[in-house]
């Protein structure tokens, strides 16, 4: 065998060896095409292109990929990837055909090694274009919707905090509670037992109070206004109420109307109107 025939055999070599190479794949950042939360799979795109024909062309689609989360026993924590979310994925170092049905030791029937049609996966990726998260909980766990400022962090100290810009609840290592809201707070229950071994303050709208307490088939603060002023009339019709009446000496004679009332009642509760 002269030298040029030596020379056809190595560069015919060193072509096999480079497509072996080159369908040997380990890891590789993708796209989501489509993400399926109930099965937990996805279609990906991979960001890379391959050569053919001395041209680079896109790869197709990987389908029905496996989608790694924080799962064990009945617990799981479901990341919600959506379309274009930029992912990495691994490749399997054996065909997943049937590795993934039972989660029992399988025997393989195809022999894939590092395929692209093996695909995994593993968690999402953070572009260099993209916005920096916040400064803040930088040793937190710290879970949130970016583009709704809604966060949940657990802190370092041993806290948890919940924030969406309007409502804040923050639950301290020491078990105090407190919810900062710029709007309502319902609490819907049958019954609710409130234990205090300390001061207990509710700061509330009489109005609204009584509507809830009293049950006057109504819960609209106005229907109360307006019951409180009928009663008001009426207590103030019986405070000037006369009638006439006759002394026991025979002589004719009015009552006197009053502008007091009894308010020194005895109890532990006690109700101000403002």
């Amino acid at each position: 065998m002269n030298d040029k025939n030596i020379k056809k055999l190595g560069h015919l070599i060193k072509e096999i060896n480079n497509d072996k190479i080159n369908d040997v794949h380990v890891s590789l950042p993708a796209k989501i095409k489509k993400f399926y939360p109930k099965k937990l799979r996805a279609d990906i795109i991979l960001l890379n292109k391959k050569e053919m024909d001395d041209e680079f062309v896109e790869i197709p689609p990987i389908i029905d990929c496996p989608v790694r989360t924080l799962k064990t026993g009945s617990f799981v924590i479901r990341p919600p990837y959506q379309k274009d979310d930029v992912v990495q994925v691994v490749f399997s170092e054996k065909a997943l055909d049937n590795l993934l049905i039972t989660g029992k030791s399988e025997e393989i029937e195809l022999d894939r090694h590092h395929s692209l049609d093996d695909a995994i996966v593993i968690g999402g990726l953070q572009l260099d274009n993209d916005s920096e998260l916040t400064g803040e909980h930088l040793n937190d766990l710290y879970i949130a919707n970016i583009n709704n400022n809604c966060e949940l962090s657990m802190t370092e100290s041993g806290s948890i905090e919940i924030d969406n810009e309007t409502n804040q609840i923050t639950v301290e290592k020491d078990g105090s509670i407190k919810i900062n809201s710029g709007n309502n707070v319902e609490i819907d229950c049958n019954d609710a037992d409130v234990t205090s071994s300390g001061n207990t303050t509710i700061e509330t709208s009489i109005a609204k109070l009584i509507a809830d307490e009293i049950k006057l088939g109504s819960s609209n603060p106005g229907d109360v206004v307006a019951l409180l002023s009928e009663l008001n009339d009426l207590k103030n019709l019986l405070l000037s109420h006369t009638h006439p009446y006759v002394l026991s000496t025979g002589t004719p004679a009015t009552t006197s109307s009053t502008t007091s009332v009894k308010t020194d009642y005895s109890g532990s509760s006690k109700v101000v109107l403002d």
